[in-house]
């Protein structure tokens, strides 16, 4: 998922093997985060996710600070003890303004 709040000038710098890497852990970290919060949950599966998040954020480039502390965010509500009562700090602003786009719905 791209963070809409990194300048696209700022994109043109990676490399392209770092958008295969970063594309990879984008998809198994989102496929693994839903499985855990949709009821699938043990403690195999929210350490992959903890590790894929972590590689993820030390993958990140500079350019992608903003996104480096969603990431941590996020990670601390997944470390937390009560994730119901958990308060969202950065994250909360990434996924309000990534989600918009990355939104679908089915009509028919």
């Amino acid at each position: 998922m791209l963070d809409s709040r990194v300048k696209e000038d700022s994109l043109l710098f990676l490399s392209v093997e770092i958008c295969q890497e970063l594309s990879e852990l984008i998809e198994i970290t989102y496929d693994e985060v839903f499985k855990v919060l949709n009821g699938c949950s043990s403690e195999n599966r929210v350490e992959s996710v903890l590790s894929a998040l972590d590689k993820l954020r030390t993958t990140l480039v500079p350019a992608f600070n903003q996104t480096k502390s969603s990431v941590i965010d996020f990670m601390a509500f997944l470390e937390s003890k009560s994730r119901l009562d958990y308060k969202f700090t950065d994250f909360e602003s990434w996924w309000g303004r990534g989600q918009q786009y990355a939104s679908f719905r089915r009509i028919s």
